[in-house]
């Protein structure tokens, strides 16, 4: 037994159901909402090359020293193939790659760069940094090197606290200043406020660090940042860990790097449970992949926890300087051909024009059993005055039983 649960005076359509072509279950490597056959999924890093869109990730696996980049493909986000450990740990208790946190890949004259962080929680207890950017170079998307030569850090900057972060750093061109730009997550002087650090290369090797993006100082942290243009603005994605409903990935608008940047009223991509999102396009669409956190005793109504399934959108504009998702029609179609069915109401609905509206308060409809894998949609109204949210519960309340 399925319910959603609605907040407020709202209205909504009938429900469509999509279900599945009956067939035997299909391996975790080739479903949507992907999810690895062994350990944890986290902190997508996707980028599109030649045809593919490449999703690297963060994995570790029980009784793996530390986090590898793993790597999966695919087409249309509907099917997907692992094709293994991308950049492998330090493997050892003093390698400051002990861990391979997020980053971002670029290309440069046909070869592919992964700028990563390499983390080490030891170095911390001893006053050192434990985090530094790393660089891993490859001509195939698949097999990578690492460039054991290649360090940054914002270690004697003045407009930096170090040891303080320096982590998941993003590449992109720096249209306005014709040069390479990279930003990543910093500790701004004065501390305590979160930041992104800025720096341009004209060569991809020799860096120029300057103060911090504009867009810094708002929120307590910058995750996983994520910059493209669109149109005549900036979109600045990053996930941060406070001032939110939950762990959530957000995003911020501007006509320059430079900004003023600011922040839509409804600035969340997917509420408080998408984290660590970052983009990919091939010139045409963009794709927003990011991590649906796993349930605290793989129940609907626990805890979110750190790292669990693939969640991929399609990227849309939903209105000037505003950005939505949806999700990727190639998956909708999957699911078949969409069928309507008669929703089960409680006393705080009614019928009103041709759909059912809440009288007050939570008001819950229940959908009956399922199958295994659907999809179901519906067409909600919200009054301008009103409020809504919408979640799931498998229980079988009593004025259903």
């Amino acid at each position: 037994m399925l319910l959603v649960c609605v907040m407020s005076h709202v209205s909504a359509m009938a429900p469509l159901a999509r279900s599945a072509p009956a067939s035997p279950p299909q391996p975790s490597t080739t479903a949507f909402l992907y999810q690895p056959q062994a350990g944890l999924l986290a902190d997508l890093i996707p980028f599109y090359w030649k045809g593919e869109y490449h999703l690297l990730y963060l994995q570790i696996k029980p009784g793996q020293l530390g986090f590898d980049w793993a790597q999966i493909i695919t087409r249309d986000f509907r099917s997907y193939r692992y094709t293994g450990v991308a950049i492998p740990s330090g493997g050892k208790e003093d390698s400051i790659d002990r861990d391979i946190f997020t980053g971002s890949v670029i290309e440069k004259d046909g070869v592919l760069y992964a700028f990563y962080t390499g983390h080490n929680h030891e170095f911390a207890k001893q006053n050192k940094s434990d985090q530094v950017i790393l660089r891993a170079r490859s001509v195939d998307g698949v097999r990578w090197t690492k460039e054991p030569g290649f360090r940054l850090t914002p270690e004697g900057n003045p407009h930096y606290r170090m040891p303080g972060a320096c982590r998941d750093p993003f590449l992109f061109w720096n249209p306005e200043r014709k040069e390479y730009g990279m930003v990543f997550c910093a500790t701004p002087v004065p501390a305590g406020i979160g930041g992104l650090a800025y720096a341009g290369s004209e060569d991809l090797e020799h860096w120029r660090l300057e103060e911090p993006l504009s867009a810094s100082g708002r929120f307590p942290g910058y995750e996983c940042p994520d910059l493209f243009r669109r149109g005549d603005r900036w979109y600045l994605l990053f996930s941060t860990y406070g001032n939110n409903p939950g762990w959530a990935t957000r995003y911020m608008t501007a006509p320059s790097l430079q900004g003023p940047w600011e922040s839509p009223v409804d600035d969340f991509l997917d509420g408080g449970s998408l984290y660590a999102a970052k983009s990919a396009s091939d010139g045409q669409r963009r794709f927003l992949c990011g991590t649906l956190p796993q349930r605290k005793d793989k129940r609907d109504d626990g805890e979110n926890g750190w790292g669990g399934r693939l969640l991929a959108y399609e990227m849309v504009l939903a209105a000037p300087g505003r950005l939505g998702v949806r999700i990727p029609p190639e998956v909708e179609e999957s699911f078949g051909t969409p069928s309507r069915f008669k929703p089960q109401l409680n006393p705080h609905w009614e019928i009103h024009e041709g759909a059912v509206r809440s009288k007050a308060g939570q008001a819950r409809i229940g959908l009956g059993k399922l199958p295994d894998r659907c999809l179901v949609s519906a067409q909600i109204a919200v009054p301008p005055t009103g409020r809504a949210g919408l979640w799931p519960w498998t229980a079988t309340p009593r004025w259903l039983a």
